[in-house]
């Protein structure tokens, strides 16, 4: 068994590439509370800024997705399920053939939605993922093969004008900002969305929004 001591040097980059690689394919790790959001967006941003090695990076993903498995929290609790897919989400990461800047922001964006998720399950703070009074919420659609990038269904919703858009967007054409929120739902909530906007008197749908 891997020990808490062991695992959160590696999460700190403390360790060799050698030693790393010899943690992460252990079978067992002590369960701890090893969520650290500071520390897992401060590595992305290492990785980003190349101040550390792309491949030890993708170790270090390999840990994070590993010990994730091992949080003290139960898998059936929402916490443990969340623990469980921000591991899962590092598996994904870990498999980038490559450095590729617009892949880390979509990385980044999607790491703040889970911290937002995971505060939310806490109790730690209420109301939607918005900046500035603008929530922006992206369902997977499909594949766009032509560019090989993903293009999303997208709820754009103002509070501070009660205006809301249903529109798409294809990654291809865009790029994740880094100041701005972004909400990434299943594909089982857009219904769920769609009529709670559509219900809504108070809202007036348009079709002109800044995505």
């Amino acid at each position: 068994m891997i020990t808490k001591e062991q695992v959160w040097k590696g999460l700190k980059l403390e360790l060799p590439d050698d030693e790393l690689c010899k943690i992460f394919q252990d079978d067992e790790y002590e369960k701890d509370d090893y969520y650290d959001y500071d520390l897992l967006m401060g590595t992305l941003y290492k990785a980003i800024n190349k101040e550390i090695d792309f491949e030890y990076f993708i170790d270090w993903c390999i840990l994070v997705a590993n010990c994730y498995n091992y949080t003290k929290e139960g898998y059936k609790t929402k916490l443990g399920k969340l623990y469980h897919d921000v591991g899962y989400f590092f598996d994904g990461i870990s498999f980038m053939d490559g450095y590729d800047k617009k892949d880390f922001m979509e990385s980044v964006a999607m790491l703040k939605h889970y911290d937002y998720l995971i505060k939310k399950a806490k109790k730690e703070i209420s109301g939607p993922f918005e900046t500035n009074g603008v929530e922006r919420i992206l369902i997977f659609d499909h594949c766009n093969r032509t560019n090989n990038s993903s293009v999303y269904r997208v709820f754009i919703r103002d509070y501070n004008k009660k205006e809301w858009e249903l529109t798409y967007i294809d990654d291809n054409d865009f790029e994740y900002d880094e100041n701005i929120n972004y909400s990434f739902e299943d594909e089982k909530h857009f219904y769920k969305y769609f009529y709670e906007f559509y219900d809504n008197e108070e809202w007036k749908e348009v079709h002109n929004m800044k995505f």
